[in-house]
């Protein structure tokens, strides 16, 4: 025989609260993901590309200057070739402790 047991009416409310509680959490979430999405994210990018083009000026302030120092020392760097990429630069960053060749 079944028989179904109500659920006592302190249960319901406790569940009825629970539920409540959940969809405010999922609306607080969603709101604070869109805020992120919508107005941090894009700020952040903005100041990455700001950073970007400041370190890049100042790369070039530096590679001026050393360029200077080595014409009025009259050392001359040696012309820069790039370098073939090697068969372990290929493949990626060695592990932490491998010897590097």
């Amino acid at each position: 025989m079944s028989t179904q047991h109500a659920k006592p009416g302190w249960q319901q409310q406790m569940e009825r609260e629970i539920r409540e509680a959940t969809s405010s959490a999922e609306q607080h979430l969603g709101r604070a993901i869109a805020y992120v999405n919508d107005q941090v994210v894009p700020e952040v990018r903005r100041s990455g590309f700001e950073a970007l083009r400041t370190a890049a000026v100042e790369l070039r302030r530096l590679a001026s200057r050393l360029e200077e120092h080595a014409n009025s020392s009259g050392t001359h760097p040696p012309p820069h070739t790039p370098e073939p990429a090697s068969a372990e630069s290929r493949s990626g960053p060695s592990q932490p402790g491998e010897p590097k060749p």
